[in-house]
């Protein structure tokens, strides 16, 4: 969720992200098969442009949560891989 409250996001085993609209009850957005396994973990950043994403296919992946589009991929990041977190610097 991200801090206002406003939105989530959620990953599943069918390799897919969405993205809810928690006011208006709907879902906003769909990335569709942005991984090669199943979505194990996210983090939204504070300011609530971006988020991460982490998956069983051993990929760290960033994303421009305004334009709905991936800025970064980190490779081989970590094998079994459950857990992102983000905190303000």
């Amino acid at each position: 969720m991200t801090p206002s409250g406003k939105l989530f996001i959620s990953g599943s085993d069918d390799k897919t992200i969405k993205l809810f609209d928690l006011q208006e009850k709907q879902v906003l957005y769909d990335f569709e098969q942005v991984h090669e396994d199943a979505v194990l973990c996210l983090a939204i950043s504070p300011d609530e442009k971006h988020f991460a994403s982490g998956s069983a296919d051993k990929t760290i992946k960033l994303y421009d949560l305004i334009q709905k589009d991936e800025i970064h991929h980190f490779k081989d990041a970590h094998e079994g891989l459950l857990c992102l977190i983000n905190t303000k610097t």
